[in-house]
């Protein structure tokens, strides 16, 4: 995981840029920002899971809207196209 979060960041930013962060963040005031950015995240992640739940179940009332969900398996073969309504 860390290998692939610094990979990430070395994409994302400039040397320059990841220093100044690490002085940054090794100050008083950068460690009660990172603090309250983990809060924040923490929070928004109940946030957007309530918005894929939502999303998901509004794609799959649709896409059933269109196949037949709950109906008997097909007995078709696997590469044959779903029955439309």
């Amino acid at each position: 995981m860390i290998a692939a979060m610094a990979a990430a960041y070395a994409e994302q930013f400039t040397e320059a840029e990841l220093n100044a962060m690490i002085a940054f963040y090794d100050t008083p005031i950068g460690q009660s920002v990172a603090r309250k950015q983990l809060e924040v995240g923490l929070g928004l992640e109940a946030e957007v899971q309530k918005f894929e739940v939502a999303f998901m179940t509004d794609l799959m009332t649709k896409f059933c809207a269109q196949f037949d969900c709950e109906g008997e398996p097909s007995k078709q073969t696997s590469t044959a196209k779903p029955n439309r309504h």
